[in-house]
């Protein structure tokens, strides 16, 4: 459970350092960022379906415990 933990922890500094850093230099991101730019979005969804099951697993093991 710690190791899911820290991989969502990861993955969401991950995002908002990707994210910080195209607002902080638009320009350079934007030449490193144009071929993937189709696929960014899948970053996000996958944040976030991440996040999702870490929380159902959490709420699992906690009414296991119990």
């Amino acid at each position: 459970m710690n190791t899911l933990r820290r991989v969502v922890l990861a993955a969401w500094v991950l995002f908002f350092a990707v994210v910080a850093l195209f607002f902080a230099f638009p320009k350079p991101m934007s030449r490193i960022l144009h071929p993937v730019t189709p696929y960014f979005v899948l970053l996000p969804i996958s944040v976030l379906v991440l996040s999702a099951i870490y929380g159902v697993l959490r709420v699992y093991h906690l009414g296991m415990k119990r």
